[in-house]
């Protein structure tokens, strides 16, 4: 499995992140426990594209989920299709209609660290 500069650098940091109390944001996985969406949630991919979102179905097809797979708000990273296209970066929730894109994980962090005070 490939994955993108910015969460190899993560990782050299912190294998795995969890929140702890009444954090609102899930919590990262460890390297062992990150695995394609397809394997860990085949349903809500199916879901996505029964209801006619093929787009987002097939994006999440592709999808890692690296954050939150016992909680309640996913964070996926998706592989570029081509050599052109960037890594995408989504939070994804049931309760979202649809995903929150970020450029990437420093964006998540930086946006996630604004309610702490």
């Amino acid at each position: 499995m490939k994955l993108p500069a910015y969460y190899k650098e993560f990782l050299k940091i912190a294998n795995g992140y969890p929140t702890y109390n009444d954090a609102v944001e899930p919590s990262f996985e460890k390297i062992s426990e990150i695995q394609y969406l397809r394997d860990f949630d085949p349903e809500t991919i199916q879901i996505w594209i029964k209801t006619g979102n093929a787009e987002i179905g097939k994006k999440l097809n592709q999808s890692i989920i690296i954050v939150g797979k016992q909680e309640e708000q996913w964070f996926l990273l998706i592989p570029p299709i081509d050599e052109n296209d960037n890594w995408k970066y989504w939070k994804f929730a049931s309760w979202i209609p649809g995903e929150i894109e970020y450029k990437n994980l420093t964006e998540y962090f930086l946006d996630t660290s604004k309610g702490i005070e």
